[in-house]
């Protein structure tokens, strides 16, 4: 439940950073490439498109380079296991 909350926050952190990114550029005049009447929902869907594949990108990488980690971490215990043998 505790990772689930984790990914909930750090979903909703790459949404509001995306919004706010988002909310800059349409207020210096990008809703006109839009021409929308509403720019406060083209902000909103672009700060949840961007923040979603933000944080699919972000939660691969860590859970790759988490992965490596561990294999380093099991290949370290391997090596040090020989050198005791050999000793």
């Amino acid at each position: 439940m505790k990772k689930l909350a984790k990914y909930i926050l750090a979903w909703a952190l790459c949404i509001l950073v995306c919004f706010v990114i988002v909310f800059l550029y349409v207020f210096c005049g990008g809703w006109e490439l839009f021409e929308s009447g509403n720019p406060i929902k083209i902000e909103f869907g672009a700060s949840v498109i961007l923040g979603t594949i933000f944080f699919v990108v972000i939660d691969t990488i860590y859970e790759l380079e988490k992965q490596h980690e561990e294999k380093l971490k099991t290949l370290e215990k391997r090596i040090e296991e020989l050198e005791n043998k050999e000793e």
